[in-house]
């Protein structure tokens, strides 16, 4: 589904494809889509462990940092915590 995707600063904003995912534990981003989009990555204290949907571990392993973005789809505002890892 189209979502726009907007910095907490506003100097960032953008259309893209998004996909829901009922069953995930927690909203994602992929790092280079991030970076490449201009978004600001912050730093978690605490690294956590990245794991895919059949249980393995991620790739890209633990996960290190997040991006807080406003997401619109539609009539509906969130402002979303994303962690960052490969998708």
């Amino acid at each position: 589904m189209r979502a726009t995707v907007q910095s907490t600063s506003g100097d960032v904003a953008f259309d893209c494809d998004s996909l829901l995912d009922s069953g995930a534990s927690q909203c994602y981003v992929d790092k280079d889509y991030a970076l490449s989009a201009g978004l600001t990555l912050r730093k978690l204290a605490h690294p956590v462990p990245a794991y895919n949907a059949d249980g393995t571990e991620n790739v890209a392993g633990t996960i290190d940092a997040t991006v807080v973005v406003n997401i619109r789809i539609g009539a509906h505002i969130e402002r979303l915590t994303m962690f960052v890892t490969k998708i």
